[in-house]
Formats: C-alpha cells, sequence, structure tokens
C-alpha cells in the first residue's frame, strides 16, 4: 500500500511539472510571437500612413500575445513576476530578431520567412491550455 500511496504521489508531482512546463514553453512562444508582431508593427509605422492601418493591426497582435504570455506565465508564478518575466522574453526575442535582420527594416523578410507563419497559427488555433483559460476568465467575470 506504501508503494501504491508513493507512485501516486510520483504521478501528481510529474503531472503538475508537465503542466508548469507546458505553460511555460507556450508563455515563450507567446512572447516570441509578441516579438515579432512588435518589430512588424514598428516597421510599419515608420513606413509612413499608407500602412497606419495594417500596422495598428500588428500592434494589435503584439498587445494580445504579451497578454497570453503573461496569463500563462501567471499559472507558474505570482502576477509580479509574471509580467517581468513576460516582458523580459519579448525583449530578449526582439533582440535576437533584430540581429538576425541586421538591425534593417529592409531584411524584414528574413522574420517574416521564419515567425508569420507560427505567429498567426498562434493567434489564429489557439492551443486548448490558453482557450481554456479565456474560458475561466469569462466564467469568473
Amino acid at each position: 500500500m506504501k508503494y501504491l500511496a508513493g507512485l501516486l504521489i510520483i504521478l501528481i508531482t510529474s503531472a503538475s511539472s508537465l503542466h508548469a512546463e507546458t505553460t511555460d514553453n507556450l508563455a515563450v512562444k507567446y512572447a516570441e510571437a509578441g516579438a515579432y508582431f512588435l518589430i512588424i508593427h514598428q516597421a510599419m509605422e515608420q513606413s509612413g500612413e499608407k500602412y497606419a492601418e495594417v500596422s495598428k493591426g500588428y500592434g494589435d497582435q503584439y498587445d494580445l500575445c504579451c497578454m497570453i504570455s503573461m496569463l500563462l506565465a501567471s499559472q507558474t508564478r505570482d502576477s509580479e513576476m509574471a509580467g517581468k518575466v513576460t516582458l523580459s522574453r519579448v525583449e530578449y526575442s526582439k533582440k535576437e530578431m533584430l540581429k538576425e535582420m541586421g538591425h534593417r527594416n529592409e531584411n524584414i523578410s528574413i522574420l517574416m520567412n521564419k515567425y508569420q507563419d507560427s505567429s498567426i497559427e498562434l493567434m489564429n488555433n489557439p492551443p486548448k491550455i490558453v482557450n481554456d483559460l479565456f474560458a475561466e476568465i469569462n466564467d469568473a467575470q
């Protein structure tokens, strides 16, 4: 009986760790997508009024990605730390992406080729865990 109880505790702990790792990995993906949308937003904003509406859409996607990333990060941290971690992840991803494109907007297609499809997929088809968290929030309101 002791072994069964021990095994049950290990399984519960493992499931909890796996859930924490899954939400944290997903938070990183949303932060990376947020950084991508932010860079595109800023590049289009610099291109002038002609791209203002498209630029705003990318800015909105950035905001939503950051909110989702922070929501996911807050599953394993307090709110203040989740905010700090999210902003750090976005900033780190942004720096890496800017390096990839040589800090030149003319090379933005490098980022579009690498990040656009996965970022848009995250937003258009969020994983079940994200939908479940939004459902919990809606139920609480």
